[in-house]
């Protein structure tokens, strides 16, 4: 962090107040109702037994200029993929698995043809799509 926490927590809301009044200047409408936050934590080193308490991270908010309160999150999701605050991918991997799942038990389901064109056709342009979306390889 630069400077500390209270200076960076006040730097964000200057940023915010700063980026709702550009919008405002330039005609375009922002929803604050869908504003999120995150608080990334890399290398959290606190004792287990610390973690479990509240710390200021989570106690942190932030105000747009027509009072709409953003707390913090733990998991958000943007252009489809879930970013956590740990900076892990484990949760929006699950997520596009239990997805995948499912499309894969609906393809089943509803289609008779078990022919392999058919079910390689399928799978290859309705369930591994949601398997390869934001994948690193």
């Amino acid at each position: 962090m630069i400077g500390g926490d209270t200076e960076c927590h006040a730097q964000l809301q200057a940023d915010l107040d700063h980026v709702v009044d550009w919008s405002i200047e330039n005609c375009m409408v922002l929803h604050e109702n869908k504003f999120k936050v995150v608080h990334y934590t890399i290398n959290d080193k606190r004792p287990p037994l610390l973690k479990l308490l509240p710390s200021t991270k989570e106690l942190r908010y932030y105000i747009t200029p027509q009072a709409h309160i953003i707390f913090p999150m733990k998991v958000v999701r943007d252009l489809g993929v879930m970013l956590t605050d740990d900076c892990k991918f484990g949760y929006h991997t699950d997520q596009m698995t239990i997805d995948a799942r499912k499309m894969a038990a609906w393809l089943l389901r509803a289609f008779k043809d078990r022919s392999e064109t058919t079910i390689m056709t399928l799978y290859k342009s309705l369930v591994r799509c949601k398997l390869e979306y934001c994948s690193p390889l």
